[in-house]
């Protein structure tokens, strides 16, 4: 019995066949018991138990996974039966015990508890499934009806089965053959001085003959053959044979024998080469151009150790030789450039097919190795004309984890990794560049997000700066040039399908919102010692409801300007009745509800204007209906995507104002020259009257 600790529960379990010819079919018995920490049963207490059966190793692909909703008894005990729960992974009845290695990992509640292997149990089912052609012994090419199983020596063999018949004075009764009449009288025909004595079923055999075979007759008795000479003999009065007419196909030579008039067989009466060995002709030399065959598919060539620790076990040819290029290995005669070959200027072994390279290997020199090259220009080139997804390499990860090519020196252990996972989730699809001191530096995954210094990016391009000054910084030296040209260090272009909703597109967006900050910038313009102008922040928006700068907040500039030159312009007049307008004007005093439209960023405190719908009833030019959006949209209707509101052209004032004051001023000319006319006839009535 093993005990397990897992979740707070003592779990005690073995493994017991029920009933082992009905269970190898159906499942086999797990039984447990549960107690808590301090070894007290849990009696009657609901849990949740799951089986999970994995193929080759304890961490291998789970071939069938089930669940078991149980309550353990007065003695703390669950039983279950593998096979017969709910199925989770897999079909039980479908595993092939036989092919692999299995594990049982158990589960209690959702915890994993054990992952044992299966020995016996489960195996009880190889033997109900197994089929008579799975025995290794068993020979069934033809069987026909009604035959039998028969020994022949080397396998069982289909085969009729023999009819027995009884003989006279034999019964055959089932599978006993038995003598129904066993005190017969057994006797010896001929002549000599043999007899039989005793009864069935022992009988003695005396004889007082002089013979040197045990019976009567001297006409065969054993005789002796010898050879002397040419003469072979026969003793008893056999007679002798001279054996001097017979050649021998063999001829001699010193101490070496040949033959070189037909064809020599070594367990083969009709050789088909020169030398054959084994019936079949299972070993050819051809005595023609020396080509070895082997016929049979167990054919092989085994060498004996060699003598010294650099001896070679096999030498295609002897040293000194000098072809520059020769076949070691080739497909057949008729395609010669199709095998392994050896280039003896290059030190170097190629295998080619069709007379193209395929894969070589440098013994010498550089030491390189080519594939689909017999140059290869690096330690491992590859040439070949790819396509996608059947590149010039493929790295193929065994589990759910990365694929990897490693980089490093020897005078470091730190090192760099490329590595790529795939997934059907997109999210998990991930390429990575890492190094051992800092980590995932590059990342980017299948749903087309980026990430710098981020592992798990949630846009496009997350860059993490790590603390540096600048996060991003672009730089381009552009060619001399003398023609217009248009150059970014930055492009933002985003453009928006037919939509029925409501979507904001900021090309760049710029907040920095840091406590800490002494100085955030949202944007940051700068520009500098151009030949003719410099826009540190350059904004364009050619439609009429639309602002080339939008400001929710303070504005502040040291200067301003606005495009009022005359090739601008056309119609132009002279402003008339500026003064009327001006009297006609309301100036206000005012406060900006600044906690209802918190979001515009509004002025605070006592503020001095005019109101637009009162200056719309005046000078509607001066005025435009205008649109805020929120930061957050308030609903998905237009009502909720922002404010609409009026805003006056305070600037476009200035104008009314000089004309009003140079009709004023007109008016005040006008009655200062009432005033001296009226001044001068003062004077002369004061003069007549001083008279």
């Amino acid at each position: 019995m093993k005990n397990l600790l897992c979740w707070g529960l003592f779990i005690a379990l073995f493994f017991g066949l029920l009933n082992t010819h009905a269970q190898s079919m159906k499942g086999f018995h797990y039984q447990a018991v549960a107690r808590d920490n301090a070894g007290n049963l849990l009696a009657g207490t609901s849990v949740n138990l799951s089986f999970r059966i994995r193929e080759g190793n304890p961490a291998g692909a789970i071939v069938y996974q089930e669940v078991h909703a149980l309550n353990t008894n007065a003695l703390g005990q669950i039983e279950a039966t593998i096979g017969k729960g709910t199925a989770e992974v897999g079909d039980f009845s479908q595993i092939n015990w036989s092919q692999q290695d299995y594990f049982l990992e158990v589960q209690l509640n959702g915890a994993s508890v054990d992952t044992s292997p299966l020995e016996a149990v489960p195996y009880s089912k190889v033997a109900t499934e197994m089929k008579m052609r799975d025995l290794k012994d068993v020979d069934l090419a033809s069987p026909a009806p009604n035959q039998v199983l028969k020994w022949n020596g080397t396998h069982w063999v289909a085969a009729e089965e023999v009819a027995y018949t009884a003989g006279a004075g034999i019964q055959i009764s089932g599978k006993t053959i038995s003598n129904t009449a066993p005190d017969q009288v057994v006797g010896l025909t001929g002549s000599g001085a043999t007899t039989v004595s005793g009864t069935y079923p022992n009988f003695t055999i005396h004889s007082t003959d002089n013979v040197n075979d045990a019976d009567a007759s001297t006409t065969n008795e054993i005789q002796n053959l010898s050879l002397s000479g040419n003469t072979l003999s026969l003793s008893l009065g056999g007679g002798s044979v001279n054996l001097a007419p017979f050649a021998s196909p063999w001829n001699s030579s010193g101490s070496n024998i040949y033959f070189n008039t037909g064809k020599v067989g070594i367990g083969d009466n009709s050789p088909e080469a020169t030398l054959t060995v084994g019936n079949g002709d299972k070993l050819k030399i051809d005595g023609s151009d020396g080509d070895i065959e082997f016929s049979d598919d167990q054919g092989s060539i085994r060498f004996a150790s060699s003598n010294g620790a650099n001896a070679p076990m096999i030498q295609m040819f002897k040293s000194g030789t000098n072809n520059s290029t020769r076949m070691l290995v080739a497909h057949s005669p008729n395609f010669s450039n199709w095998g392994i070959q050896y280039n003896d200027t290059a030190d170097a072994f190629n295998w080619i097919g069709d007379n193209q390279p395929v894969f070589q290997v440098q013994l010498s020199g550089q030491r390189r190795i080519g594939i689909g090259t017999f140059f290869p220009e690096a330690k491992m080139h590859i040439l070949a004309n790819t396509s996608t997804g059947v590149g010039h390499l493929k790295l193929t990860e065994t589990q759910f984890d990365y694929a990897r090519i490693t980089m490093n020196n020897d005078i470091h252990n730190n090192f760099w990794d490329i590595a790529a996972r795939t997934d059907t989730n997109l999210n998990n699809a991930q390429f990575n560049i890492y190094h051992s001191d800092a980590g995932d530096i590059f990342s980017i995954r299948a749903t087309g997000r980026v990430g710098i210094n981020d592992a798990s990016p949630s846009y496009p391009l997350e860059v993490n700066g790590n603390g540096e000054g600048r996060t991003i910084n672009v730089k381009n030296t552009l060619p001399a040039t003398n023609t217009s040209t248009f150059n970014y260090g930055v492009i933002a272009n985003l453009s928006q399908s037919p939509h029925t909703g409501f979507p904001r597109l900021f090309n760049i967006y710029g907040f920095s919102n840091d406590v800490d900050a002494y100085l955030s910038y949202g944007v940051y313009g700068f520009a500098d010692k151009a030949s003719n102008f410099n826009y540190g922040v350059y904004g364009v928006s050619p439609v009429s409801i639309g602002y080339a700068g939008y400001f929710s907040g303070n504005v502040y500039s040291t200067g301003s300007y606005l495009p009022s030159d005359a090739a601008l312009k056309s119609h132009i007049e002279p402003l008339t009745n500026g003064l009327q307008t001006v009297l006609s004007l309301k100036p206000r005093r005012y406060e900006y509800d600044t906690h209802k439209y918190e979001f515009m960023h509004l002025p605070e405190g006592e503020q001095y204007g005019f109101v637009a719908q009162e200056m719309e009833q005046l000078l509607p030019a001066l005025t435009r209906h205008t649109f805020q959006a929120y930061d957050k949209p308030l609903s998905d209707t237009p009502e909720g995507q922002g404010i609409s509101f009026k805003a006056i052209n305070y600037t476009a004032l200035i104008p009314f104002l000089v004309s009003a004051i140079q009709e004023q001023q007109q008016q005040i000319d006008a009655q200062q020259a009432v005033i001296r006319s009226l001044e001068e006839r003062l004077s002369r009535l004061e003069s007549k009257i001083n008279e």
